[in-house]
């Protein structure tokens, strides 16, 4: 970071940066946020001694970093004999690294530091050392200096660097330079005590004695131990303590808690180094607190031994192997069934006497994470090193009064838990903070706990009421029952359920594996929301419990598995109930529980508001639970209020429809058992209650029947993309049976009971703003203000609710959008323009031509009226843009990619591209008609105007006033052209600053343009910016694709069909990345040469490169993608130039062969050399950033990486006369023409 780099040049680096035989360098990579990036730049260009390369700034490039460090290094500081390789959070003794250079005379073939011999591989995931054995295979490391750092030797850099870059590729800098490529090179590796890679706490050794310490900080008696965080901020912040505190250690370990026995192992080693006399060490986490008197007391006590672990002792603990906990092991980290006695966790004693032999031990065994088990434990248990229980230590929090403060050592509270939580515990003091996860599958976890509590805080206690947080207790009926009846204090209380059978459903919060639950019926038990336990046999029922698989419906587990097994009886009480009951349904002092009962407040105000008031009928909303506690609270604060809204325990979403109808019709059934009808309607449903209710007291109507628009022969729909779609394991007929469709329906409630138990036995199925877009003031005005024409804007349901609200009022106001029911996507866009079609034929049956066009095109409408009454065009065709033998793509990284399984022949027939056309409407009924039989496919212009319309025999003219490409200005009139499309792309800062640098003169030249085309980007704020920026400046082109780094060949071929279309004339491209600098006086020199090739490609010659097969790395090519081991010759990314001669031929090859993202590589490279191309070397095309050499610029065309006030003091420097007089350059011809 910054503050380190700053931190550096104002202390040990100073006296470095100033000498005339050393110099100090920072060297970093590109950082994914492009702020930090552009922080970066402007600092490198301030200091001068920052050099920014062009890789991701990760962990993972540690030793692409280092490899480009000495690179660098070999070419501009030939001289050097030695590099100091060192960290941002080293300190490093200079008087002593010089005194060992100058003085000890070292060799400079050779690599001095911290010396590790022997050193294994880490297999173990959780680790960021971690390496694969397909990434190295063998059982130890060669020989290597540790990475904090150390000092090469150059005279071998050279070697060095041809061996790595030939070698399988480690991330592991120092084991990969230093050990296996130096060992391959065999380059020696010596050891210097001066080089230390772990901090050193005040005091222990002289600071005049050591050459290297890594993160050196002081510390006292007190030591907080932690690791490194994945957050750069927090680390800055820990850092920023240790310096100020000196209490804190910070080791180079990843701070998670998979790693906390590498951390206790750690502070282990820390303490046996730097605290060699120390007798004892309490480890303690965070969140205990301890008391030191007792705590000292017990130390100078005789009882207390430094060769043993006191604390809470855990015997025989089983092995968790439930994948909801935290403390979950697998048969691989641990095949046993119990665990070693060890002391548990959160905090206990650690004599010292034995910690030598407790490390050498746990070194050579399987790693666990769990650091109490792993350490006190496993390792402890193989070093005989005895573990000894002492009550003081308690591992759980006790609330006030439960055991005196002055009887513990420790008190232990969730490591994650809010602090509103702790806060709140801590005011109210009635609060039990327990260590587990609070989730939905840790309810028996949960349950099993609290029964452990009151079994061991409330021995006296007869009774536990467990009841949940959204339940209401009539108190004074509970006392009555238990006080009066005298139940019995062996059984459980509460609603009974009865032979009730495990949910297999996917969709349902229920749902049981037959894995977790094999049996038909769950054993009787007690419902969920709240019953009554009696604590009599609580223990039995706790050791059953933690016998037997585990399940996470609680009461299903407690109350019905456990229970059945300890045989305690489970007994049913009417006044336990966990549904919901409105308002007079029944009377409140019947009942001891209620389980918690958002409608729209628009349907209270109108239709519902006299069936509300009506004595013979009554109107309820129906809902679940939100996923947003929030929303949920909102809605539970509005069935207090209204006494009219029903809230179920179930997931509110569309895939739990059928479950919220079939909870209705139960609802019903138990509460309302004289209603002869219910009619259920949607929240945006109109009822005319008038009518309904004139039928309903009608002689004709049945209550036994169900009365709507029935659906007749409907088929599945099969296709993925649709909401409705339902696969063969969930309906296997070619047609649903008829049914009334679902918005609203009038149900007799007769046989509601069997309706419900034949569905219960049944399987489940459940089925741009326009102010942009609209152009009312712009193309469609006069069209819509015609009497001949109209214009409809269609569109879908948006995913977003409060998006499709603003859509519906939108729609109620301009009159001229029509919201359809269907998800507005881009895989819906065959389901969009069909619908379309079909509005138009149901609509506009007098119409003779649709014009289709996207909101993001501009229509001439004057040219389009022209065609349409002067040519006469048939009413049967389809105009638009022609598209011949276009093949699919089946690209994955394409937008249009289509599968095989999607579409199978080669090519599509011929069809008229998306963005605009012209629809006769004669034979609309025969093309919907074919559509609907031939399987989807989410291209709707391939589909409809293709597929579709050659299956209908309907044809398809090209007309060449239809344009799908953009069009910058002047390069056609607008007169001549129907439509142009658009989109969007790309970063603006990086193109305002090249329109004021190098790319100026270009643009003002009667000879050149200059033009930047981006593609889409997934943002539609980006979107936004780029259209307007590209209607501002005139000099952009937005092309239809997704801009990603993925899509650069893509993007590069339609730059040059751009040109070769529009450009017909120009003699040569210079394509060139928005981070590379120009120098176009040379570049203008070099063209107008008489040897310069238009038939040929130049730039930076990549020869004999291979294909990078790291993961790690964005440059990486698969075997699938690229199977050869050399690329073939080809001109580096950031800028080269192309003769246009050879445009046309390049496109052809490139269209037939696999697709390749590294557009270099594939463009220039691979379609080049089918074609024969040649492709020139220039010295003067640079794919490096700018040397720190200031007279370089003037004699080349390209760098790369040159950004912000770099960039413009580069081109400053172009402008300065005596700068080519320093360097004794002759300035070019080009520089007084341009």
């Amino acid at each position: 970071s910054f503050q380190r780099r700053q931190d550096l040049r104002n202390t040990w680096t100073k006296p470095l940066s100033l000498s005339n035989n050393t110099s100090v360098v920072f060297l970093t990579g590109r950082s994914k946020s492009e702020s930090v990036h552009a922080q970066v730049v402007i600092e490198a260009n301030k200091t001068k001694d920052l050099i920014v390369m062009n890789f991701d700034e990760s962990y993972k490039n540690l030793s692409v970093k280092t490899l480009l460090m000495l690179r660098w290094v070999k070419d501009h500081c030939p001289n050097a004999k030695f590099i100091l390789k060192a960290d941002d959070d080293m300190f490093i003794n200079i008087y002593n690294l010089l005194n060992f250079i100058n003085g000890e005379q070292p060799n400079n073939s050779a690599i001095y530091g911290k010396f590790a011999h022997n050193w294994p591989p880490i297999r173990n995931s959780d680790s960021k050392w971690m390496v694969t054995l397909k990434e190295y295979d063998k059982p130890t490391y060669p020989d290597f200096v540790t990475g904090p750092s150390y000092l090469v030797g150059t005279k071998d850099i050279g070697q060095l660097l041809a061996i790595c870059v030939r070698l399988p590729y480690l991330f592991l800098e120092d084991v990969f330079v230093t050990g296996i490529c130096a060992e391959k090179s065999k380059i020696p590796r010596k050891h210097h005590s001066g080089f230390i890679n772990m901090s050193l706490p005040k005091g222990r050794c002289s600071i005049l004695q050591i050459i290297s310490v890594h993160r050196i900080y002081g510390r006292t008696s007190i030591v907080f131990f932690t690791g490194l965080s994945n957050n750069e901020s927090i680390n800055s912040q820990v850092i920023f303590e240790a310096n100020k505190t000196k209490d804190l250690i910070v080791v180079n370990f990843d701070e998670s808690y998979r790693n906390l026995s590498v951390k206790t192992i750690l502070m282990l080693r820390w303490v046996k180094d730097h605290c060699p006399n120390a007798k004892f060490i309490l480890k303690a986490d965070d969140d205990i607190f301890i008391n030191i008197y007792n705590l000292l007391d017990f130390i100078n006590s005789k009882v207390s031994d430094n060769s043993a672990i006191y604390g809470h002792l855990g015997h025989k603990w089983p092995v968790i192997r439930n994948n909801d906990s935290k403390w979950k092991v697998t048969i691989g980290e641990y095949n046993k069934p119990l665990y070693p006695d060890f002391v548990t966790g959160p905090s206990y004693l650690f004599g010292t006497k034995h910690i030598r032999q407790l490390l050498a031990v746990c070194v050579r065994l399987p790693y666990l994470f769990l650091e109490d088990v792993f350490v006190t434990g496993v390792c402890a248990e193989k070093s005989g090193i005895p573990r000894i229980r002492l009550s003081g230590f308690v591992n759980r929090p006790l609330p006030e009064g439960s055991c005196s403060i002055l009887q513990i050592i420790s008190r232990s509270n969730n490591e994650s838990v809010n602090s509103q939580v702790t806060v709140e515990a801590n005011k109210t003091k009635d609060l039990i903070i327990v260590n587990f996860d609070e989730s939905y599958r840790n309810l028996s976890v949960k349950t099993l706990l609290m029964l452990r509590w009151v079994k061991d805080h409330c021995p006296n206690a007869k009774f536990i009421l467990k009841a949940d947080d959204d339940m209401f207790i009539n108190i004074y009926n509970l006392l009555n029952f238990i006080n009066g009846e005298q139940p019995n204090n062996s059984a459980i209380y509460g609603k009974f359920a009865h032979n009730w059978p495990p949910i297999r459903n996917s969709d349902s919060k229920w749902m049981v594996t037959l894995k977790e639950y094999d049996k038909p019926t769950y054993p009787d038990f007690v419902t969920g929301p709240s019953y009554l336990v009696g604590t009599k046999d609580i223990g039995q029922l706790l050791a059953i419990c933690v016998r037997l698989p585990y399940l996470f419906l609680e009461d299903v587990f407690v109350t019905g598995i456990c229970a059945e097994k300890s045989k305690t009886p489970r007994k049913h009480h009417s006044g336990f109930v966990n549904m919901p009951l409105p308002k007079g349904r029944c009377s409140i002092l019947q009942i001891i529980s209620v389980h918690e009962v958002d409608g729209k407040q628009d349907l209270r105000n109108t239709w519902t508001k006299p069936l509300s008031l009506s004595n013979n009928t009554s109107v309820v909303f129906l809902t679940g639970r939100s996923k947003s506690e929030s929303v949920h609270a909102q809605v539970v604060i509005k069935a207090n209020k209204t006494k009219d809204l029903i809230v179920m325990n179930f997931d509110e979403s569309y895939k739990n429809l059928s479950v919220k109808t079939l909870l209705m019709l139960r609802w019903v059934k138990d509460h309302c058992p004289n209603a002869k009808f219910i009619l259920k309607a949607d929240d945006d449903m109109f009822i005319n209650i008038y009518n309904l209710l004139d039928f309903i007291n009608r002689e004709e109507s049945n209550n036994s029947a169900i009365y709507g628009k029935l659906g007749h022969n409907w088929a599945p729909i099969r296709n993925s993309n649709s909401k409705w779609m339902v696969t063969l394991d969930e309906y296997d007929k070619p047609v649903y049976p008829d049914y009334i469709t679902g918005p609203s329906y009038l149900f007799g409630t007769k046989d509601i009971g069997q309706l419900l138990a034949v569905c219960v036995r049944l399987p489940y199925l459940c089925l741009c703003d326009r102010n942009m877009c609209r152009k009312k003031n712009t193309w469609t005005k006069p069209l819509s203000l015609s009497n001949n024409t109209s214009v409809v804007f269609l569109t879908g349901r948006s995913k977003s609710e409060s998006v499709h609200a603003q859509v519906i009022i939108e729609a109620n106001k301009t009159k001229d959008l029509i919201v359809m029911n269907f998800d507005e996507s881009y895989k819906n866009l065959s389901v969009k323009t069909l619908l379309m079609l079909r509005w138009v034929k149901d609509h506009c049956p007098n119409a003779k031509f649709l014009l289709k066009a996207d909101d993001d095109m501009f229509i001439n409408i004057y040219n389009l009226l022209d065609f349409i009454n002067s040519e006469q065009p048939n009413n049967s065709a389809i105009y638009g843009k022609f598209a011949h033998n276009w093949p699919p793509i089946r690209n994955s990284d394409s937008k249009w990619m289509v599968t095989l399984q999607e579409y199978d022949k080669p090519t599509y027939p011929d069809f008229v591209a998306g963005p605009s056309y012209l629809f006769g409407t004669k034979h609309i009924g025969q093309l919907l008609a074919v559509c609907i039989r031939l399987p989807y496919l989410y291209l709707e212009d391939v589909f409809v105007t293709g597929i579709c319309a050659e299956e209908s025999r309907i044809a398809r003219k090209h007309h060449s006033g239809f344009v799908n490409m953009p069009l910058p200005t002047g390069r056609c009139s607008i007169l001549q052209i129907i439509s142009v499309h658009r989109v969007y792309g790309r970063s603006m800062k990086n193109l305002s600053d090249l329109r004021n640098t190098w790319s100026k003169p270009l643009s003002l030249s009667d000879n050149t343009s200059v033009v930047f085309l981006t593609g889409q980007s997934k943002e539609n704020l980006v979107n936004d910016e780029v259209f307007f920026e590209a209607n501002g400046t005139r000099d952009m082109v937005i092309v239809d694709f997704d801009e990603s780094y993925r899509n650069l060949s893509l993007k590069t071929l339609l730059m040059l069909r751009w040109v070769k279309d529009y450009c017909s004339n120009a003699e040569f491209i210079l394509k060139v990345d928005d981070d590379v600098f120009i120098n176009v006086y040379n570049l203008m020199e070099f063209i107008n040469r008489e040897e310069f090739n238009n038939s040929a490609i130049y730039g930076n010659l990549g020869h004999k490169w291979p294909p990078i097969r790291n993961n790690d790395s964005k440059w990486m090519a698969t075997m699938e993608e690229y199977d050869k081991p050399f690329y073939p010759d080809f001109v580096t990314g950031p800028a080269y130039l192309v003769g246009t001669k050879i445009i046309a031929q390049l496109l052809s090859v490139c269209v037939k062969l696999p697709y390749l993202f590294l557009e270099d590589v594939f463009v220039t490279g691979i379609c080049a050399e089918k074609r024969k191309i040649p492709r020139l070397h220039h010295s003067g095309f640079s794919n490096m950033p700018l040397p720190i050499d200031r007279c370089k610029p003037l004699q080349m065309i390209s760098f790369h990486t040159v950004l912000g006030l770099v960039l413009q003091n580069l081109w400053e420097s172009l402008s300065d006369s005596s700068l080519y007089k320093f360097c004794k350059i002759e300035k070019p011809h080009y520089y007084y023409s341009i």
